[in-house]
């Protein structure tokens, strides 16, 4: 059985002096009050335009929109991620909800069981979660959730780890963080480190938080390895006790599947479509802006992200060409290769099969793709 724990007297007790001593840059953050677009949308406008046709619908949006839809997303980090995936916080703070007619709350919890947990309790409406976890919870008839999006689906993951690590068995007997117990970050390690032939029983994975938590914890010493994006490894690599033991390549390959997705709770697909259907727009518009000036991205994320320089997030642009869903990211045939990879794991082994059409609704990337048209080269709809 897979070890797993929270983080015991010494992980939290360097945590907490890592904590004491971290920069005001490094805390979490809530999204800032969203500016409202001007009626005549220009490229240096909070919504911004852009060369293709479907970068925002029209080249002048209403200040105050006829009428306004509510709908609360829940995310799984404290503070902005800094890759794509951010677009479900930026497009709050940039003003595509609010030009789309659309008032989005943003609430941040712990990983993805919170997020889950708000979306049964009815405190989110939307929620930012591992693919495998919607369609465990549909397989099982625990929660009827359906994906309608993805703002990423590679989520450009890596494994960091202290420079005493010299291969990936090394971790066994060694602390591995986590951000919570069946996290996201905690299923893809485990699929890593099987597929690397690592004893994953042998791992002592201990719950420590954020991902921001986690690089502060393995810079420290005070945790063995850990899971994280690239862009967060970026902020710890000059580190002298930090290096990068699994690059994103070889992630992907041991964890190949469609890693996240914007999933709907049953009561807001049937109360608020409408809503629904303002917010996958307003974050395609946003992916086709980004797209198109890739550098607008790592300037907006460096601004919410103050320990992060602008410089830094431009030299990770290569590694996100391919990855903004300017379409929506629910190709049916990625979504199948998912699925399929997922009941070959040990987690589904027990589980009711279903197949993509139970748990996904492409309505709305097909009516906003209506409009917009498809985007060429990326993101295959």
């Amino acid at each position: 059985m897979n070890r797993t724990r929270t983080a015991g007297a010494t992980v939290a007790l360097g945590i907490a002096l890592i904590a004491a001593t971290a920069s005001p840059g490094s805390a979490a953050k809530t999204a800032k009050p969203v500016k409202k677009p001007a009626t005549t949308v220009k490229a240096t406008t909070t919504v911004k335009a852009t060369s293709t046709v479907a970068a925002v619908a029209s080249t002048t949006a209403p200040t105050t929109p006829a009428k306004r839809e509510k709908l609360t997303l829940a995310l799984p980090e404290s503070e902005l991620p800094a890759i794509p995936n951010n677009i479900g916080t930026l497009a709050k703070i940039l003003g595509y909800y609010d030009a789309e007619g659309l008032d989005v709350d943003i609430v941040r919890v712990k990983g993805t069981p919170q997020v889950i947990a708000a979306l049964q309790s009815g405190d989110a409406d939307v929620g930012n979660l591992a693919t495998s976890e919607v369609v465990s919870l549909v397989s099982q008839f625990l929660l009827q959730l359906r994906a309608i999006n993805s703002t990423q689906t590679d989520l450009s993951f890596v494994i960091a780890s202290n420079t005493g690590i010299n291969g990936l068995k090394d971790l066994e007997g060694k602390t591995y963080a986590i951000a919570t117990n069946g996290s996201l970050d905690h299923k893809l390690a485990q699929l890593v480190l099987d597929a690397a032939g690592v004893n994953v029983s042998k791992v002592d994975f201990v719950s420590v938080g954020d991902p921001g938590a986690r690089a502060q914890a393995l810079a420290a010493g005070v945790i063995s390895a850990t899971t994280m994006s690239i862009s967060t490894f970026q902020s710890i690599r000059t580190q002298p006790k930090v290096k990068l033991l699994v690059d994103t390549s070889t992630f992907l390959k041991g964890a190949p599947i469609v890693s996240k997705v914007n999933a709907a709770s049953p009561s807001a697909l049937a109360k608020k479509s409408q809503a629904i259907q303002k917010f996958v727009t307003a974050q395609m518009k946003l992916a086709r802006f980004f797209a198109d000036n890739p550098r607008e991205w790592a300037a907006d994320t460096a601004k919410e992200r103050t320990d992060l320089k602008v410089e830094n997030l431009q030299s990770l642009l290569g590694f996100f060409s391919a990855s903004w869903c300017v379409n929506g990211c629910l190709n049916l045939a990625n979504l199948a290769k998912t699925n399929d990879f997922l009941y070959n794991t040990p987690d589904f082994t027990n589980l009711r099969r279903i197949e993509v059409n139970y748990w996904t609704d492409t309505t709305f990337v097909k009516t906003a793709l209506a409009s917009l048209k498809p985007y060429p080269g990326i993101d295959a709809p």
